[in-house]
């Protein structure tokens, strides 16, 4: 296992960057936050002439900016780990055609904000737990592919011979 594709994919997911923090970290953080925080949403208002024109909440530009790299550096790092299992050929959609992260871009009530947010929190707990998954697949893949070692064959084999 030890200097795989697969495990250099884990390391990628442990360590951190210069400019950030681990992909591990952000999504350990995001999926145990339970609920968004005034600092986290930016309210603009209502639209008194033009009531649907604008949603009245979003997410923090930054905020978002950081919530969204996790959620597609997360898809490539589980990408990547799926593709490296033999006879698999797709793996768990974090947000499937960015559904959530497009309420959390622009939503007209805090309710449908917090819903988005959990939805993406219990997404990312999934995904790592689905990381872990196709890590240990890989470890048995890898594992079936190794030669039987002659101290743990049963000796009885070669009588026969």
């Amino acid at each position: 296992y030890a200097m795989s594709p697969m495990y250099e994919i884990r390391m990628e997911y442990l360590r951190d960057t210069e400019n950030e923090t681990s992909v591990f970290q952000r999504v350990t953080a995001f999926s145990s936050k339970k609920a968004l925080e005034p600092r986290d949403i930016i309210d603009r208002g209502k639209n008194v002439k033009v009531p649907n024109l604008n949603p009245r909440f979003s997410l923090e530009p930054l905020f978002s900016m950081r919530v969204d790299r996790t959620v597609h550096e997360m898809q490539g790092i589980l990408k990547r780990a799926a593709s490296l299992i033999p006879g698999r050929s797709s793996c768990f959609t974090i947000d499937p055609y960015d559904t959530l992260m497009n309420v959390l871009r622009g939503a007209g009530d805090l309710d449908e904000m917090n819903v988005a947010w959990l939805g993406i929190a219990k997404r990312l707990e999934l995904a790592h737990k689905y990381l872990d998954k196709y890590e240990a697949y890989f470890k048995i893949n890898d594992e079936d592919k190794r030669p039987t070692s002659l101290v743990s064959t049963d000796p009885g084999i070669y009588d026969n011979f």
